[in-house]
């Protein structure tokens, strides 16, 4: 009796997705703005003794960069989900990284206007001196702005928390035995990104 009742969902899911466009793809250029940066770190003072700090907030002002290519399939009909790359660059510190992750669509009306999204990525070091790895997660709001048969214009603003691990990378401030732990960053952004 299950198996009926999955394969009828199934069966009312791909025929209410029939008249729409299955596959899609998406490129977003990003500026990404810091709301709150916050590092972990250990250090000997110059009497021998060990401290920890945790979550002392950095004055980070420059703001960050990124490219995201997404190839998304479209589950529902207002609902699709997908595989993203993408490349980022921090000014302060000067981290690059590369990310691989999944992300959500959901369309209000249909595929052609307004969206919410939400993505979560594992983050790779191109520089292992600078850090080892992160994880981002984000949400977002998209909004149409040019429509045309072969493609769409969309402006996107989302918000966004970055955790890296910085476990054997060089030190921030440089103090004695620096040792950092990981650097967090709170930030919201825009992207202008191209449906086609």
């Amino acid at each position: 009796m299950e198996k009926k009742i999955l394969f009828v969902c199934i069966f009312i899911c791909s025929f209410g997705n029939a008249q729409i466009k299955k596959w899609y793809s998406n490129a977003d250029l990003e500026l990404i703005m810091h709301k709150k940066v916050t590092y972990s770190y250990n250090y000997v003072d110059t009497d021998g003794q060990k401290h920890y700090v945790g979550d002392e907030e950095l004055n980070v002002k420059n703001p960050a960069f990124g490219l995201t290519y997404s190839f998304n399939y479209m589950l529902l009909r207002k609902l699709s989900i997908g595989v993203l790359g993408g490349y980022k660059s921090y000014n302060e510190p000067d981290f690059s990284m590369l990310e691989l992750g999944g992300i959500a669509k959901f369309f209000f009306v249909d595929t052609n206007n307004v969206y919410i999204y939400g993505s979560l990525a594992s983050e790779f070091s191109l520089d292992k001196k600078q850090f080892k790895s992160g994880t981002n997660a984000r949400i977002g709001l998209g909004v149409p702005i040019i429509k045309r048969d072969e493609f769409i214009i969309s402006l996107n603003l989302f918000a966004e928390q970055q955790f890296l691990r910085l476990d054997d990378a060089k030190p921030i401030f440089n103090y004695y035995q620096e040792k950092p732990s990981d650097i967090i960053y709170k930030s919201y952004g825009l992207s202008a990104g191209i449906k086609f």
